[in-house]
Parts: structure tokens; sequence; C-alpha cells
């Protein structure tokens, strides 16, 4: 008579696998979840380089940014109330003088929740960049 070996995974052993998986699927959705944020956030950079540039074009025309036409609304008022080419983000003229303009991009709904360290991004007149959140202009930009 044979004797067979039999041989199969102990319940320790599972838990332990079931365990590793567990703790590795959670830091693939947090990273995925932090690429996210971050590639959304060239939605406003884009954005806000685009509105910049149109700017800067009147300027060259007429020397001041005063006067712009951005967005006209049916009573034929110059209002801006614009958002990113994806719509994550909202561009508002924070500033805009004859000579000196701020524009900003506020995070709107998922975007607005998980981007807690840059929040809002800015561009003025001189390319320079900023943002309202706890972050730095440097990583966020």
């Amino acid at each position: 008579m044979k004797s067979s070996k039999f041989q199969a995974f102990t319940l320790i052993e599972l838990i332990i696998v079931l365990a590793m998986i567990a703790i590795l699927t959670t830091y693939a959705v947090s990273q995925y979840n932090r690429y996210v944020v971050k590639t959304r956030r060239l939605d406003a950079k884009i954005a806000l380089y685009d509105l910049a540039q149109k700017l800067e074009q009147h300027y060259g025309q007429q020397h001041t940014y005063l006067g712009v036409k951005l967005a006209v609304n049916p009573s034929g008022e110059n209002t801006f109330n614009q958002y990113s080419p994806q719509g994550f983000y909202q561009l508002s003229l924070v500033k805009l003088t004859l000579h000196e303009f701020r524009l900003q991009a506020t995070p709107l709904g998922t975007q607005a929740q998980n981007d807690k360290v840059c929040q809002s991004l800015q561009l003025n007149h001189l390319g320079e960049q900023a943002i309202t959140g706890p972050g730095t202009a440097k990583t966020c930009w």
C-alpha cells in the first residue's frame, strides 16, 4: 500500500497572503489617487497659461490689461467665469489693473476634496507661480 502525502495550505498561511495583498492594494490605490490629483493639476496649469497668453496678447496690442474681452455675457458686459478644459478647476481674475494681473484656478468637486496640499494655483503677469494651500509652489507647479 502506498501512502500519499497530502500537502495543503494552512489557514494561517492563507490569512498572511490575504493580509499582504490587502496592504499592497491599499498602497497601490493611495499612489494612484496621488497620481490622479497631480495629473489633474495639469488641467489648471494649461488653462492658466492659456488665459495669461490671451491677456499678454491684449497687453501687447493695447498697452494695458484693462478692457480685455475674455468672456462676454448676453448683455455685453465683460464678465469672466470660466472653467478649465477638463472642468476640474474654476478660473478667476483675482487682480486686473493697467499693468498687472493675477489669475487663480480653484479646484472643484473631487479635486478640491483630494488636493489638500496645493488647493488653488495662481499665476501673475510676471509668470510667477503661487498656491493658496500649505504646500510649496515648487512642488505644486
